[in-house]
């Protein structure tokens, strides 16, 4: 299987005879979401499909950054997903084996909207990447509703958290200063608030 570490490019098209193409669509097919998905659909997808990899830390997508030309699907390891509240870093849902970046709805054309979060790698990761065009022309409408459909319920999920986050470190900074003004203290108080829990 060809590879090009640190790099978000799909490299060139492999040919058919490829020995890492059968293990490519195993790979595929494993994901819940292409579970349903037909034979001939398949082989086309192993023979679209790119790998690349990417190292522990490495940052994959920006936050605020444009939509990529291409989708990519986990198959080794994890990432960690953040979104800056007023400076602070939120910690959201990661994703790992079988899920997919970036948390942008690009199938429907949306090439101009940014990314809401920021994707980081937390270990070694492995991905096969698909070129979006092509990828949709493959697969067709009903697993493209289901990524449409993923990908609004993390866009909901991402801005409930933000409120909620929002709200309680609201209560938090005016409870520190109601306290601070009880105890006769003209110092500003400034918390770090990064540790609350949203379960709160």
């Amino acid at each position: 299987m060809n590879s090009r570490r640190g790099s978000r490019t799909p490299l060139p098209r492999q040919n058919d005879d490829n020995p890492g193409l059968r293990k490519q669509r195993a790979i595929i097919e494993s994901f819940l979401i292409f579970q349903e998905v037909g034979p001939a659909i398949l082989d086309k997808m192993a023979r679209s499909a790119q790998s690349c990899t990417f190292t522990d830390t490495e940052e994959l997508i920006t936050e605020g950054s444009l939509a990529d030309a291409s989708i990519y699907f986990i198959v080794k390891g994890n990432c960690q997903v953040t979104s800056d509240v007023n400076g602070i870093e939120l910690q959201l849902p990661p994703i790992g084996v079988g899920e997919h970046f970036p948390h942008i709805p690009q199938f429907r054309g949306a090439e101009t909207e940014t990314s809401p979060v920021k994707v980081t790698a937390v270990d070694d990761v492995e991905c096969l990447a698909f070129r979006m065009g092509e990828f949709m022309e493959i697969c067709g409408a009903e697993v493209i509703k289901r990524l449409i459909d993923i990908q609004n319920e993390r866009r909901d999920l991402i801005i409930l958290m933000k409120e909620r986050f929002e709200s309680i470190a609201h209560s938090h900074r005016r409870s520190s200063c109601f306290r601070s003004r009880r105890k006769g203290s003209d110092t500003k108080i400034t918390e770090d608030i990064s540790h609350i829990s949203l379960d709160t």
